[in-house]
C-alpha cells in the first residue's frame, strides 16, 4: 500500500462554461484593450491564472509577459509616484506567481531567485504582508529539498512579519508547514502541536481551506502513529469541508486515505469502495500518477484476500499508466507486489520475471566500502601478540618499580648511616667541612630520586595509554567480528604465500563448504583452489603492486549449483611487507543475468536504430519534396504581388508622372518585404481605376503556408470587390472583404480553420483630381507626413474575418494632401521584432521616431535605413513575424 503526504488543499472553482471558452473570451477582451495597464491586469488576473492548472509552463510565459509590460511602462513613461508604485506591485506579483509555479515544477533555483526579486519589489513599496508570503514560499522550496533548518528559518521569518501585520492566514499556513517538517523527521507530537495551532487560527478567521488542510494533515500523522480511530475522524471532517468547497483534489485525497485506513483494519470491501471513488475523481483531474497508485492499492487489497486474478488485473492497469508516464516508484511497487502475488499463485516463472524487473530497477548492490574494513580485520590476528607484549611490559614495569623501591630503601638507609657517620665525624673532625660535603651529596641524590620518580610516572602514563588503545582495539575488533560473521559475503584470510588460514560463516553460507571440507576437496592454497584461469596473474598484481584487485569466477557450490562471484583480493601490508591476503567473495549471479538481458536489449536497440536511420532518410526525402512545393508556392505568391518598382528616371527632371512596371502613376514607392518563412502571411495589393488609385497592406493570421493561403484569399477578394464589382467606398470594401473571408472560413467546416482566422489590413484610396487621401485600417496604424506634420491614424477595433461579430463598422479618415506627402502602410512585424541589449520589442514609439527622422530622405535611402536598423536591432534573434513596410510619396 502506498500513501500520499498532504501539505495543503487548493480550492478550484469553475464557472458554468469550460476553461477554453473562458480563455478565448479573455483573449478577446485583451485584443480590444487599448491601454497596456488593462492588458497587464487581464494577463495576471485572467489568462495566466486560468493556465496555472492547465499548463503551468504557459502560465509562466504570460506572467513574464505581464512583468515585461509593467517594466516597460516604468522605464519609458512619466507616471505619478502612485502609479509607479502600483506597476512595481504588478512586477512583484508576477515574480511571486512565477516562483510558485517553478517550485511545483521542481525548478528550485529559479524559484528561489524569483522569490528574492519579488521580496525586493515588495520591500521597496512597503508591502510587508506579501513579503511574509514570499518567505513562506522560500521555506517550502527548502522543505522540498529536505533542508529543514533553512526551511524553518524562513517559516519563522514569515510568522514574525505576519504577526506584525495581523496576517493570520499566512501564520496558519506557516504553522502547518512547520508541522509537516516535524512529521517528516518523526517528531509526531510536535507535528500534532503545530497542526492544532494552525487549525485554531484557521477556524478563527473562518478559512475553510485551511481548516480542511489541518484536518487532512492531522489524519496523516495519526495514521503514522497507528491511531486509526483519530485518523479516520480527522479525514471525515476534512472530507465534509472539501465537498462543500468543491475541491476535487482534496476529496480524492481524503477518499484514498480512508481507503488506506480500511485496508489496515482488514475491511477490504470498504477500502476498495473508497479507492474506486477516488479514482473516478482523479480521472476528472487527469491525475495519472494518483490513478496508478490507487490501482496498485486495489491490487494489494485483492492480494490480501487471496483474490489473485483480480489483483493481477489492477496491478497491470497501474503498471500500464506508470510505464506510459515514467512513474518509476509506482513501477517498483507493482513489480514487488506482482512477484509476491505470482509466487502465492504458484506461478514461479512469472514471479521470477517480475523479481528480475524489480531487481533491475532497485539500487546498485555494489556501493559498499570494503577496503577500510579489510585492513582493520587484520588487527584481529595481532591482538593476542599485542596483548602478550603489553602484559610483558606490565611485568617488566612491576619489576622496575620493585627494584626502584628497593634501591630507594637501600639508598635511604645508606644516606641515613652516612649522615650519622658524618655527624659523629663532625664532632670529632672538621665538623663544618664534612657537613658542607654531606649537603652537596644530599642535593645530588635528591636530583637522582626526582629523575627516577619522573621516569616511573612516564612509564605509568604509557601503560595507561596502552591499556586505553587496547580497549579501543578490542571494541573495534568486536564490531569487525560481528560484520565478518553476519555478512552474506564470503571472507577468506590467507598468509602471504596464499595458504588459507581462516574463513567466516558467510563462506559456508555462500559455497556450502566448511573450511576443512573445502581444503580437502580443492586445496589449501588460493591459487590452486580457485576456478579462475587468471588467478595467478591477479595474485601477482595484488602482491607486486600492493593494491586491491577484483575478478569474477564461475563456481560450483557443495549442492552442485553454479554461481557467479566477484572476488575482491586485498593485500595487508605492514612495514612495507606483505603479511596477509584477504579475499571477499560476493554473489553476482543476478547481476550476470541482468547483464545478459541488457546485452540482448542492446542488440534490439541496434536493430531499432538501423530502422530509425532508414525512416529518417524517408522523412528527409519527404521534407525535401514539401520544401520544393513551398518554394513553388512562393513563385505563385510573388507573381500575385504588384510590381511597384520604379523605372530609371532622369534625376535632373522633377517627375510629374512616374513609370512603375507597365503603368504610369503620380507617386513613388519603396517596399520593404521580409517574410518570416519561405512564403508570407503578409501581402500588399494595388489597383488603379479611372478615378482612384488603391494601395493596401494586409497581415493575415499566422505566417508561412497557412498565412500564404489566407493572403491568396484576401488578394482575390480585393480584386473581385474593387475591379469587378466596382465598389470604391473603403468602408464597404472592408465589409465585403470581411464577409468573403468569413464565408471562405465557414465553408471549411471539416478543415483546421478556426474562428480566429482572418487578417488585419490598411487600405489607402488616392484621388489625384481632388488632392485627397482616404484611409481605413483594422488594428494597425497608418502614418502620414503632410505639410511637415506627422499624423498617426490608429486602426479600428474590428478585424477582417474571425467570425466573432456581426454588423462590423469600419471608419474612413479623409485628408487633403500637399506636395510631397508621404504615406507609410505597414504590418505589425517590424515593431514586434525582439532585439536590442535587453531583448525587447522594437515598439511603435521607436518606429515612429525612426520614420520621422528619415522622412526627408529619398525613398530608396529610407528603405535602406529601415533595413539596416532592423538588422542591427534583431542581431542574433530569430525573426518572429512577417515584415512589410510600404512608403508612398505623392507628387502634385
Amino acid at each position: 500500500m502506498r500513501l500520499f503526504a498532504i501539505f495543503y488543499f487548493i480550492v478550484i472553482t469553475h464557472s458554468g462554461f469550460s476553461q477554453n471558452e473562458k480563455i478565448d473570451s479573455l483573449w478577446n477582451v485583451y485584443n480590444k484593450a487599448k491601454h497596456d495597464t488593462d492588458k497587464i491586469n487581464i494577463l495576471i488576473n485572467g489568462i495566466a491564472y486560468e493556465y496555472e492548472n492547465i499548463n503551468p509552463d504557459t502560465a509562466i510565459i504570460y506572467y513574464q509577459k505581464a512583468n515585461e509590460l509593467s517594466q516597460d511602462l516604468i522605464e519609458s513613461s512619466n507616471f505619478e509616484d502612485t502609479e509607479i508604485k502600483r506597476l512595481k506591485s504588478k512586477c512583484a506579483l508576477c515574480l511571486r506567481y512565477i516562483a510558485h509555479l517553478q517550485y511545483t515544477l521542481n525548478n528550485f533555483n529559479q524559484a528561489e531567485k524569483n522569490y528574492n526579486l519579488a521580496i525586493n519589489y515588495f520591500t521597496e513599496i512597503g508591502d510587508s504582508g506579501r513579503i511574509a508570503q514570499c518567505y513562506n514560499g522560500l521555506g517550502i522550496i527548502f522543505d522540498m529539498q529536505n533542508n529543514y533548518e533553512k526551511a524553518l528559518e524562513y517559516y519563522h521569518k514569515s510568522i514574525k512579519i505576519a504577526e506584525n501585520v495581523s496576517d493570520k492566514r499566512t501564520m496558519s499556513v506557516c504553522y502547518t508547514n512547520i508541522g509537516i517538517i516535524h512529521r517528516n523527521i518523526g517528531q509526531y507530537e510536535k507535528a500534532i502541536q503545530y497542526y492544532n495551532q494552525a487549525l485554531k487560527i484557521a477556524e478563527e478567521i473562518n478559512n475553510k481551506n485551511g481548516v480542511a488542510a489541518c484536518y487532512g494533515n492531522l489524519g496523516v500523522v495519526y495514521h503514522d502513529i497507528k491511531d486509526d480511530a483519530k485518523s479516520k475522524e480527522c479525514y471525515l471532517k476534512a472530507l465534509k469541508i472539501v465537498e462543500e468547497l468543491g475541491d476535487k483534489y482534496g476529496i480524492s485525497f481524503c477518499l484514498m486515505s480512508l481507503g488506506n485506513i480500511s485496508l489496515d483494519a482488514t475491511n477490504y470491501s470498504e477500502a476498495i469502495d473508497y479507492y474506486l471513488k477516488s479514482i473516478e475523481i482523479k480521472k476528472e483531474l487527469n491525475d495519472d500518477d494518483g490513478i496508478s497508485i490507487l490501482y496498485g492499492n486495489i491490487g494489494d487489497t485483492y492480494t490480501r484476500q487471496s483474490k489473485y486474478n483480480e489483483a493481477i488485473e489492477y496491478y497491470e492497469k497501474g503498471l500500464e499508466i506508470s510505464k506510459k508516464y515514467g512513474f518509476l516508484d509506482n513501477q517498483l511497487f507493482v513489480y514487488e507486489n506482482m512477484t509476491v502475488t505470482y509466487e502465492k499463485m504458484g506461478n514461479f516463472t512469472k514471479a521470477l520475471e517480475y523479481h528480475k524487473l524489480y531487481y533491475k530497477m532497485n539500487d546498485s548492490i555494489f556501493n559498499k566500502e570494503k577496503s577500510k574494513q579489510l585492513t582493520e580485520m587484520e588487527t584481529k590476528y595481532q591482538t593476542e601478540k599485542t596483548q602478550q607484549e603489553i602484559e610483558k611490559q606490565n611485568l617488566e614495569l612491576g619489576k622496575q618499580n620493585a627494584e626502584i623501591q628497593k634501591q630507594t630503601i637501600l639508598r635511604n638507609s645508606f644516606i641515613a648511616s652516612f649522615v650519622l657517620i658524618l655527624i659523629i665525624a663532625l664532632v670529632i673532625y672538621r665538623n663544618f667541612r664534612n657537613k658542607k660535603k654531606a649537603n652537596i651529596i644530599l642535593s645530588q641524590q635528591k636530583v637522582e630520586i626526582q629523575q627516577q620518580k619522573e621516569e616511573i610516572e612516564s612509564q605509568r602514563d604509557e601503560l595507561q595509554s596502552s591499556n586505553l588503545k587496547l580497549e579501543t582495539l578490542n571494541s573495534e575488533l568486536e564490531k569487525l567480528s560481528i560484520v565478518a560473521s553476519e555478512t552474506d559475503n564470503s571472507v577468506v584470510i590467507a598468509d602471504k604465500s596464499g595458504e588459507i588460514e581462516w574463513v567466516n560463516e558467510g563462506f559456508t553460507r555462500l559455497f556450502g563448504y566448511t573450511k576443512e571440507e573445502f581444503i580437502s576437496i580443492n586445496s589449501s592454497n588460493l591459487k590452486k583452489a580457485s576456478n579462475n584461469k587468471d588467478i595467478e596473474n591477479a595474485i601477482k598484481e595484488c602482491i607486486n603492486e600492493q593494491k586491491t584487485v577484483t575478478y569474477t569466477t564461475l563456481n560450483i557450490t557443495k549442492s552442485g549449483k553454479s554461481i557467479w562471484t566477484q572476488t575482491t583480493l586485498t593485500p595487508i601490508i605492514k612495514d612495507n611487507s606483505l603479511i596477509k591476503l584477504v579475499a571477499i567473495d560476493s554473489d553476482i549471479s543476478k547481476l550476470k543475468q541482468a547483464e545478459e538481458e541488457i546485452k540482448q536489449q542492446k542488440e534490439e536497440l541496434q536493430s531499432q536504430s538501423e530502422l530509425l536511420i532508414q525512416t529518417n532518410g524517408q522523412l528527409e526525402l519527404k521534407n525535401t519534396q514539401i520544401t520544393d512545393s513551398i518554394r513553388y508556392a512562393k513563385q505563385i505568391q510573388d507573381a500575385m504581388l504588384p510590381d511597384l518598382s520604379p523605372k530609371p528616371q532622369d534625376p535632373s527632371i522633377k517627375p510629374k508622372v512616374l513609370e512603375f512596371g507597365a503603368l504610369n502613376f503620380e507617386f513613388e514607392t519603396f517596399i520593404l518585404f521580409r517574410p518570416k518563412d519561405i512564403v508570407s502571411g503578409d501581402f500588399y495589393w494595388f489597383t488603379k481605376t479611372e478615378e482612384y488609385t488603391f494601395i493596401a497592406v494586409a497581415d493575415c493570421t499566422g505566417h508561412g503556408v497557412p498565412g500564404a493561403f489566407m493572403s491568396m484569399i484576401g488578394n482575390t477578394l480585393l480584386n473581385e470587390i474593387v475591379a469587378q464589382k466596382k465598389i470604391h467606398n473603403l468602408e464597404k470594401i472592408l465589409q465585403k472583404l470581411d464577409e468573403g473571408v468569413n464565408f471562405a472560413i465557414n465553408k471549411q467546416q471539416n478543415s483546421e480553420a478556426t474562428q480566429e482566422d482572418g487578417m488585419e489590413i490598411s487600405i489607402c484610396r488616392i484621388d489625384f483630381n481632388k488632392n485627397e487621401i482616404q484611409i481605413a485600417s483594422t488594428n494597425q496604424s497608418v502614418y502620414i507626413i503632410n505639410n511637415n506634420e506627422f499624423i498617426e491614424i490608429e486602426g479600428g477595433i474590428y478585424s477582417i474575418g474571425g467570425g466573432s461579430f456581426s454588423n462590423k463598422t469600419f471608419e474612413t479618415h479623409k485628408i487633403k494632401y500637399s506636395e510631397n506627402a508621404i504615406i507609410y502602410l505597414l504590418s505589425d512585424g517590424y515593431q514586434d521584432q525582439f532585439g536590442g541589449e535587453n531583448r525587447k520589442k522594437f515598439g511603435s514609439t521607436k518606429l515612429k521616431e525612426l520614420l520621422k527622422s528619415i522622412s526627408e530622405k529619398p525613398l530608396a535611402e529610407q528603405k535602406t535605413e529601415l533595413e539596416n536598423t532592423l538588422i542591427s536591432w534583431k542581431g542574433n534573434n530569430k525573426q518572429i513575424d512577417d515584415i512589410t513596410v510600404i512608403g508612398i510619396k505623392i507628387y502634385t
